[in-house]
């Protein structure tokens, strides 16, 4: 049967589908006022650039750990929970925003993407 033979090209098919209608729905002008409310938001903007700090300065302070030569298996089990930490934390971010845009089925397509593709990010 066709469709058991090519499982793995299904969720390209369907994003290949879902991608105009995103486009179409972020152009609306309510997404756009949504998108300058969230801007116009110091303690917004200044939380998002402390979450945009914060997920480089862990990256960094964990690539030096992984970095180092006498690297022990206390140090790899940390740098492991902080980088899982920061996905989850990204994901949830992301799936935030995308319920403040008033996407609500969106956040399904975008975990069933993540799941599918980049293992570990679910």
């Amino acid at each position: 049967m066709w469709l058991v033979d090519n499982l793995d090209k299904i969720p390209i098919f369907v994003m290949i589908f879902l991608i105009p209608n995103f486009l179409h729905i972020l152009k609306n002008s309510n997404r756009k006022s949504l998108l300058k409310e969230l801007t116009d938001n110091k303690g917004w903007v200044i939380n998002f650039i402390i979450i945009l700090l914060f997920t480089g300065v862990i990256y960094y302070l964990n690539k030096k750990i992984e970095n180092k030569k006498d690297n022990k298996e206390k140090d790899k089990i940390l740098i492991k929970k902080h980088l899982e930490a920061i996905k989850k934390a990204i994901l949830a971010l992301v799936i935030a925003l995308l319920v403040h845009f008033r996407l609500t089925i969106a956040p399904f397509w975008f975990v069933f993407f993540l799941a599918y593709y980049f293992e570990g990010w679910v």
